[in-house]
């Protein structure tokens, strides 16, 4: 097995052998050979409320506050994002992550590409594939779990939170952010 970071082996009875950076993973089961495109997903959510995201056993819950009573038990937690509610405009769009696909991540002052952010984070790409990203129609909010847009950040003169809470049922989003925690 050699390559960057991340590879796969075939091995004889099924066997398949997957690096993720640091780590070694046994499973049953080929990976298939070609270039298998993954369609991704996307939904529309038309403003407050709770929305179910089946491609990624997922719910959504948005809701808005005033800014004095933000809680701050949330801080800990990186399911959990606020957002000024000035800038954040509806319907919202909760999908997969694209080529090409760029933000400002929160601290910083510049584009960066979303790719490199997961790269220089080390998301293993089958994370990558189904990590949920949330927009608008002028581009990303928040790589959820990991980082809001610079743009989108509460800060002293916001009025108004949007907030935005993910809660993963199960699969391997649910395993990546319990691992994380």
């Amino acid at each position: 097995m050699k390559g960057g970071p991340q590879a796969h082996l075939n091995l004889p009875d099924g066997i398949l052998v997957k690096r993720t950076y640091q780590t070694l993973v046994f499973s049953k089961g080929r990976k298939k050979p070609g270039n298998q495109k993954d369609n991704g997903y996307q939904y529309l959510l038309n403003g407050p409320g709770v929305f179910s995201v089946n491609a990624i056993s997922c719910t959504v819950n948005i809701t808005e506050i005033e800014a004095e009573f933000r809680l701050q038990a949330d801080k800990g937690s990186p399911l959990y994002a606020h957002l000024d509610a000035d800038r954040t405009q509806y319907p919202l769009i909760i999908r997969s992550f694209l080529p090409g696909d760029r933000f400002v991540p929160l601290g910083m002052t510049g584009h960066k590409k979303v790719k490199d952010f997961f790269v220089d984070l080390k998301i293993p790409s089958h994370i990558r594939k189904s990590l949920p990203l949330l927009c608008h129609e002028n581009g990303i909010i928040w790589v959820c779990g990991l980082r809001i847009d610079e743009r989108f950040k509460v800060g002293p003169e916001t009025k108004k939170v949007v907030r935005v809470s993910l809660d993963f049922s199960q699969g391997p989003l649910a395993d990546f952010f319990l691992n994380r925690s």
